[in-house]
């Protein structure tokens, strides 16, 4: 009990700033490990090809998120809030509007075009107006919640996340428990709930704002957002087309099963997108101070912490997708060593990235992800019909590599350029890099030895443990 209350008093006498950074990386934590706990339930509720088509539909809808929102819920929306903070919830209003308008001349062209596309997504009418009513929704919600992040007021938005979240799953399996279509059953169950949530969210944000359509602030979001547009689509490409194209070239059972072995190889998002979140504040801090050594090396301790993990997961896929799929997607666990070391290197591609969209360098990033997307699917189209979804995996970590490794060759050229600072440590980057791509990689070859992958996982997380206090100290960092 002495221990608690101690807990209880220092939590008291944190700044609001810290008291929200908790929140908002247990929320997301949180928020993340719901789904995941849930994807063994509804792995075995669905047949394989109604588990397929409910993942089909989740890669189009991040695809079409991007046109439909134009994604000014990112980098710009940063800028804005610094830009115009004597008018932050008229910006927030103003950009929802915004997309409000462009989601709505979307819906226009799909019902003009509508056949041609169900016929391409393979996705019935029924399904592209719920993915709509979605897309109307999803900026209400990213503008609210980016909002209230930068104001810390975390109350709000760790309730509406966690209270979504529940719903979303328990809604879903009695919708897919009661209906015979599952996976339509699921989609739409989900969409229930985001659409009635986001409704609420974006009355809320236009009470608040009470601007619907400024033309500053949409010129300044758009002059600024345009150069990074192709940037977003291309690397959406390269983390959803993948099941896109395995649907085109092999079937719904075998997305299924490249989504199941994809879901557990990317566990270490969990933990990474809490990171992410917590992070660019910090990152734009350094920067703007100019304390780039402690940049460098705090980057440099993150990216071993991650690399733990996502080895960690490779060494434990085989019984964790059991754990999620059952038996029947067990043969799909080779998916997971190269999706498990693609996490480490979209990790490092964002976090080096943030350095570039503080400098508003922003055409490199466009250049550098249309390249790798357009390798992604390439390979993709050469390699599944050959190899088969497996194949899919090694193409995302093959894009994933050059991605990270173009952005910190740019990166180092900013620095030096303007001879700030000597740049950062590649060779830690590249070192890790390989050591975790050798790792996760050769870590298939253990998967009929479970006593040795255990005494790994041992090492490793002893490691991690013994790196605890560094990695903590990072995170701290983002309230001094």
């Amino acid at each position: 009990m002495t221990v608690l209350k101690k807990i209880i008093h220092k939590y008291e006498g944190m700044s609001v700033a810290s008291k929200a950074t908790i929140w908002f990386m247990a929320c997301t934590l949180i928020q993340k490990g719901l789904s995941f706990i849930t994807t063994p339930i509804f792995a075995r509720l669905l047949t394989t090809e109604q588990y397929g088509i409910y993942n089909v539909y989740g890669s189009w809808m991040q695809i079409l998120i991007i046109f439909a929102t134009l994604r000014l819920d990112y980098a710009v929306f940063n800028k804005g809030m610094s830009k115009y903070s004597e008018d932050r919830d008229g910006y927030t209003s103003s950009m929802l509007g915004f997309t409000t308008i462009v989601t709505s001349l979307m819906l226009i062209l799909y019902c003009i075009f509508r056949e041609w596309i169900n016929s391409f997504t393979e996705l019935s009418s029924v399904l592209m107006l719920t993915m709509f009513a979605e897309l109307y929704v999803v900026s209400a919600v990213n503008f609210w919640s980016l909002r209230e992040r930068y104001e810390f007021r975390y109350k709000a938005v760790v309730f509406y996340t966690l209270a979504t979240a529940v719903a979303s799953s328990g809604l879903g399996i009695v919708a897919v428990l009661i209906f015979e279509d599952g996976g339509a059953a699921r989609i739409l169950s989900n969409a229930v709930v985001y659409v009635f949530g986001g409704i609420i969210i974006g009355i809320i944000v236009f009470c608040r704002g009470k601007k619907f359509f400024e033309f500053e602030y949409v010129k300044f979001a758009m002059v600024f957002n345009m150069p990074l547009m192709l940037h977003y689509f291309s690397s959406y490409i390269i983390e959803q087309s993948d099941r896109i194209m395995i649907q085109k070239l092999e079937s719904l059972s075998a997305t299924a099963l490249y989504s199941i072995a994809y879901t557990v190889g990317g566990l270490t998002k969990i933990v990474t997108g809490a990171i992410s979140n917590t992070l660019i504040p910090l990152q734009y801090r350094w920067l703007e101070k100019k304390e780039f050594v402690t940049l460098g090396k705090n980057l440099v301790t993150l990216m071993f912490g991650v690399g733990g993990l996502a080895i960690l997961v490779a060494l434990a896929g085989p019984e964790v997708v059991l754990f999620f799929g059952g038996e029947e997607y067990v043969s799909a666990v080779y998916v997971i060593p190269p999706v498990a070391a693609s996490v480490f290197f979209s990790f490092l591609y964002n976090i080096v990235a943030n350095i570039e969209f503080y400098y508003g360098k922003n055409k490199y990033a466009m250049k550098i992800s249309c390249v790798c997307a357009g390798i992604n699917i390439v390979l993709n189209f050469i390699l599944i019909p050959v190899f088969g979804y497996v194949a899919a995996a090694y193409t995302t970590l093959f894009s994933y590599i050059v991605f990270a490794v173009g952005h910190i060759v740019y990166v180092n050229y900013l620095f030096k350029k303007n001879e700030q600072y000597k740049g950062l440590n590649s060779k830690a980057f590249y070192a890790m890099g390989i050591g975790v791509t050798v790792c996760c990689v050769l870590v298939g070859l253990l998967y009929q030895s479970i006593v040795v992958r255990v005494l790994l996982v041992i090492g490793i997380m002893g490691v991690v443990v013994w790196k605890r206090k560094r990695l903590v100290e990072v995170l701290k960092k983002r309230n001094e």
